[in-house]
């Protein structure tokens, strides 16, 4: 039997194409008679899935990835990369999100809906702690909850060990920045003002505390990392430097920074953290489950993410990685232990030093309290990601992006696309299918009767979801723009169609024709574009 028959309804990595059987604790999770999914959508899925796979090789059976050569209409976006999906894999997938009958969902940047083994999962050990209570149930699973690291480790070419589940990105990045050391005149470099807002908070707290400062790097025009002056920057501030923080992909528009070459520079600038350089923390919350993120290839000493974006996980559970170099904290600025323990990250000596000893992997970020249900639930999204392929995830987000681009650019409607404020029409991004560095986060700016919150309340009344980003989420962001108007954000993920593309399209086409939403918002030095129609443009743009 294929692995793809078993891993969509059990808790369990992707060792090799065999199926193991299911444990008893699995079993039962994915069969419980209150289970209100039904037991039968994963399982088909799966053996659908197979025989799809099956009919195109045994290259299928050995690369938890997906790659393959692949042919059709997704094959423009990168050469020889994964394969694009048939529409049977579409619909198979879709039959796995039972709500894509009477919802259009295109908020995976904020929270896509879990697929039906993921809710088996979760709902499951809901009812068995109802039956024999939270201890019992935790008992029961020890070991699926092992493979949760196991896998999500899997997902980030991580090991196990530097892996910790906690309650949520913002933890996640809270609890690496208050463990990093800081003394009077420290510096902690933000690269780009796309910091998200609480991490924001959390550093300048840190730095406050300490009589360390906050130094942020700003971006290039085009909104990419200008490397330059990040460069410039940690020669000035040298060995005050004690941690970096970057992000991956920012809340809004479409770019993908460049942190494998971010952090490149800083290694070779001011070193690395086991040898006196910065600790660098990644925030990677909109890329991890979107496309393939390697932690031993982008080279960063800590990253943090969340379950409830593009992995298809529950609310409740975020994540981080720290490495082992950081972890032993010997050296140098490496982080010595967190800013805040409890007994199960550091557990008591009674009997030698009655003092605690913080556990020498990452689970010393954890505390003792868990919401196992949702844990399990993760780790299952994570299975589901890893089986269908990463690799293909991320072509199909981003052949779906670019196709939204371009039918919003048919409907004139201004796509924010990060390309400094001389891109207007710049051929190189309405041209191509997916210029580089283009993700599956879509923001337009709105204008009329409501703006972007009036679009977003209008599409939730036609079920349809989206979301607004705006400056409470991304402060620098928007103050570099100039703005204090949310642009309305966009993000489709593998299961959605162009069928659907085209609905949300002449949603908003019609929205905008009701209530004049015919431009970006005016802003001052705005260093975004519009890609739209000239006549539209000409009636909107200031």
């Amino acid at each position: 039997m294929h692995r793809w028959a078993t891993v969509l309804t059990r808790v369990r990595p992707i060792e090799s194409c065999r199926a193991a059987p299911l444990s008893a604790a699995e079993a039962r999770l994915c069969s419980s008679p209150h289970n209100p999914c039904d037991p039968n959508v994963g399982t088909q899925y799966g053996a659908n899935l197979s025989n799809a796979l099956n009919s195109r090789g045994a290259r299928w059976t050995h690369d938890h990835n997906g790659r393959g050569d692949g042919m059709g209409a997704e094959d423009t976006l990168a050469k020889g990369g994964a394969a694009p999906f048939t529409d049977a894999e579409i619909a198979d997938l879709r039959a796995a999100t039972p709500s894509c009958n009477n919802f259009l969902h295109l908020n995976a940047a904020g929270a896509s809906p879990p697929p039906a083994p993921v809710m088996q999962i979760h709902t499951g050990h809901l009812h068995r702690e109802a039956e024999i209570g939270g201890y019992a149930a935790a008992d029961e699973v020890q070991e699926e909850i092992g493979r949760v690291y196991t896998s999500l480790a899997r997902l980030l070419s991580a090991k196990p060990n530097e892996i910790a589940l906690v309650d949520s990105c913002t933890t996640a990045y809270a609890k690496v920045m208050y463990g990093i050391e800081l003394s009077r005149n420290d510096v902690i470099m933000s690269v780009g003002e796309s910091e998200y807002a609480a991490n924001l908070v959390a550093m300048h707290q840190h730095a406050k505390r300490h009589g360390a400062r906050v130094r942020h790097v700003a971006a290039a025009s085009s909104g990419e990392v200008d490397m330059e002056r990040l460069e410039s920057a940690l020669k000035e501030e040298g060995d005050r430097v004690k941690a970096v923080s970057i992000t991956h992909i920012p809340t809004r528009g479409d770019i993908v920074y460049d942190v494998k070459r971010a952090i490149e520079t800083i290694h070779t600038t001011n070193g690395t953290a086991d040898n006196g350089g910065p600790v660098v923390l990644v925030d990677a919350c909109q890329s991890v489950g979107q496309m393939e993120v390697s932690v031993a290839d982008l080279d960063c000493d800590a990253l943090v993410g969340t379950s409830r974006k593009w992995l298809r996980g529950p609310r409740g559970v975020g994540f981080l990685y720290v490495g082992e170099a950081v972890l032993g904290g010997a050296a140098g600025h490496a982080i010595k232990e967190p800013g805040s323990l409890d007994h199960f990250g550091a557990p008591w000596q009674i009997e030698s030093t009655h003092s605690y000893t913080p556990r020498s992997d990452a689970r010393r970020y954890e505390y003792w309290e868990n919401a196992v249900a949702s844990q399990l639930a993760f780790g299952a999204a994570v299975d589901y990601a890893l089986a269908i392929g990463i690799g293909r995830i991320e072509r199909r987000v981003a052949f779906l992006a670019s196709q939204l681009r371009r039918k919003l650019d048919e409907i004139g409607l201004c796509v924010d696309i990060n390309d400094g404020i001389e891109g207007i029409l710049s051929p190189h991004r309405v041209g191509q299918t997916r210029p580089v560095g283009m993700c599956g986060v879509v923001t337009v700016g709105l204008d009329g009767a409501g703006g972007a919150d009036g679009a977003f309340r209008a599409a939730r009344e036609k079920k349809i979801g989206l979301s607004v980003t705006g400056p409470p989420g991304t402060p620098l962001d928007f103050g570099r723009m100039g703005s204090a108007d949310p642009f309305l954000r966009i993000s489709p993920h593998y299961f959605n169609t162009e069928a659907e593309l085209g609905s949300l399209c002449a949603f908003l086409n019609a929205h905008a024709e009701g209530t004049n939403c015919t431009r970006i918002i005016p802003t001052k030095q705005v260093k975004s574009c519009c890609v739209g129609s000239k006549k539209r443009l000409s009636q909107g743009a200031a």
